[in-house]
């Protein structure tokens, strides 16, 4: 049996292979934040497709951080009580489910909170730098967060901090400009992670699993580098598993890399991982971007602990059921029309 369908134990968190559903936008959700039917269908074809450990994505800590109308939230417990059903399915399937709570940071729209974007530091205008205040609330919606999924019997929660949405804006020595103690230098960049990570320990304890997704890079010239990513995940304390990813949700440059029109690299984030891995052997890593070919992912597996689907997830629910029944590769083919295409709700286009 090819090691990608092997159990794997992270932390205490028991996977019944290597397959992790990459938290992804996926635009199901009503103005509410609350996820609608097809969304929970969504999430649970993909237990029936047989991923191990599954990750609903992007879930808005609190209402000033949501970028989009179609976001999903968790910021009360309704939301949290309107995934009850689906978590106990996810469960029945034998897979896991946690959830990512993504704070949009300077990213969010002004048309949907109503208030001007907040970061790590403004950028003009139109935007601000967070207050100490408005760090404290979202370091307590965290920790409320942790304990409302919790109780609802989800497996754990993903820290969101890649991308340049709010978090990644702190760790990047580009972006946060800010000269208190959340600023200047590496150890600054990542302390508002540090007292969210323990704040969120603080109510769940130590058997519930915390995540957290970076950027392996940034691709801008003065932003996180490999090197950087490896001393933000030595310096993190209470993580069980590091998931690499990368670039700007703008950046042209680091989106070329997932569409077939430009020079397609397979596995595009996969050095990065390494470079983090080397530097933190003890923790584990998951990696995103490019897994096509089993082969690749096989091989990927030297390095690393999980590998992390998003779009062949969004082209076949059931890609790990289909690998594990002799296909070589993917449905998906990295054209990139999902991402561009979709008025809404994202979906494959072949």
């Amino acid at each position: 049996m090819s090691k990608l369908f092997t159990p794997v134990n992270i932390a205490k968190l028991s996977l019944k292979n290597r397959f992790m559903r990459s938290a992804t936008y996926m635009g199901f959700c009503d103005i509410d934040g609350m996820p609608t039917q097809e969304c929970l269908k969504y999430y649970r074809d993909l237990a029936d497709g047989q991923f191990g450990l599954i990750v609903p994505g992007y879930l808005y800590p609190v209402p000033a951080g949501r970028s989009s109308l179609r976001q999903g939230g968790m910021s009360t417990d309704k939301h949290a009580e309107a995934w009850q059903s689906t978590i106990d399915y996810i469960h029945k399937q034998g897979s896991k489910i946690v959830f990512q709570i993504g704070d949009a940071g300077l990213g969010s729209r002004f048309e949907v909170t109503k208030e001007r974007p907040r970061g790590a530091s403004a950028t003009g205008p139109m935007n601000r730098a967070m207050t100490q205040g408005d760090i404290d609330e979202l370091i307590e919606a965290y920790k409320d967060i942790a304990l409302r999924i919790k109780n609802v019997g989800a497996d754990g929660i993903q820290v969101h901090s890649c991308h340049m949405y709010l978090l990644a804006q702190f760790l990047s020595p580009g972006e946060n400009k800010r000269t208190d103690k959340y600023g200047g230098s590496p150890e600054n960049r990542c302390r508002l992670h540090n007292e969210i990570i323990s704040a969120i320990r603080s109510v769940v304890g130590n058997d519930f699993h915390v995540s957290i997704k970076i950027n392996g890079d940034d691709y801008k010239k003065d932003g996180t580098k490999p090197e950087d990513a490896a001393k933000t995940v030595s310096l993190l304390k209470g993580i069980d598993l590091v998931e690499v990813s990368c670039g700007r949700t703008a950046d042209a440059m680091a989106r070329s890399h997932c569409f077939k029109t430009f020079p397609f690299i397979p596995t595009y984030n996969l050095d990065a991982a390494k470079t983090i891995k080397k530097a933190n052997p003890n923790m584990p890593i998951a990696c995103v971007g490019n897994f096509r070919k089993v082969t690749d992912m096989e091989k990927a597996l030297d390095d690393i602990e999980l590998i992390s689907l998003s779009r062949p997830s969004i082209a076949d629910t059931a890609t790990v059921k289909h690998l594990m029944e002799g296909k070589k590769k993917v449905k998906c083919v990295s054209c990139g029309q999902c991402m561009i295409k979709s008025n809404g709700v994202v979906k494959c286009f072949i």
